[in-house]
């Protein structure tokens, strides 16, 4: 039954949200809705602003336009609408670009003695895909060898694969070397980084020092990919 005026603008946007299902093509809407709402003035009937707004083609989608209210309600109505995508359309998420937190620096300047091992664990994660884990390494003068990155899996955070298996799997990766496997980062700072796909819930990042003689210095990140 039609609203007897006049009503509150409450009333109105109530009744409204209730009847009028809108889906919106965000990057179109703003221009879009500027147009119709410029286009409604005195004269218009509601039939026309239906019309008006159903040949926005894929852009808008309007069912049930309400029929009991003036013009000039359904003309504030749509200029409000308008002002609230412009809003909205400044804070939709843009799920493929990774937030400043996914980086994360688990070590920094840390000093690794000779022959010695750091660990640092991931997870429980379940809704990324990879790891991206940048190793960098400062290097002796005197150094012969330079830092081994393993990454261990673990289905339960408990139990994690060892050191030798991971090497006959190829999980890991070595710092300080040429393509041809000399080491080569003597008196250097040296960095690599790599990609480990999550095949279980929980992994475990482990550097360690192949010489046995000298420290170095160790900075450790990882990215978490979606």
């Amino acid at each position: 039954m039609p609203r007897s005026y006049p009503a509150t603008f409450e009333d109105i946007l109530v009744d409204a949200l209730k009847t009028i299902t809108i889906t919106a093509n965000i990057p179109n809407i703003d221009v879009k809705l500027s147009e119709a709402v410029g286009s409604i003035s005195g004269g218009k009937t509601l039939a026309d602003i239906h019309d008006r707004l159903g040949s926005i083609s894929g852009s808008v989608q309007v069912t049930n336009f309400p029929s009991d209210y003036p013009d000039s309600v359904a003309h504030s109505w749509l200029g409000s609408i308008h002002d609230r995508l412009h809003d909205v359309k400044g804070t939709v998420n843009t799920p493929d670009v990774l937030p400043v937190k996914e980086v994360e620096q688990l070590l920094s300047n840390y000093s690794l003695a000779a022959g010695g091992v750091v660990d640092r664990d991931l997870g429980p994660i379940t809704d990324r895909t990879a790891a991206i884990i940048t190793v960098r390494g400062s290097f002796d003068p005197s150094a012969t060898a330079g830092f081994r990155l393993y990454w261990l899996y673990s289905p339960d955070g408990s139990n994690y694969d060892d050191e030798v298996s991971a090497e006959a799997e190829g999980n890991y990766t070595d710092i300080g070397y040429d393509s041809g496997g000399a080491f080569v980062g003597a008196g250097s700072i040296m960095q690599k980084t790599v990609i480990a796909p999550f095949v279980t819930p929980y992994m475990r990042l482990r550097v360690k020092n192949l010489d046995g003689s000298y420290a170095g210095s160790l900075d450790l990140w990882r990215t978490l990919m979606r």
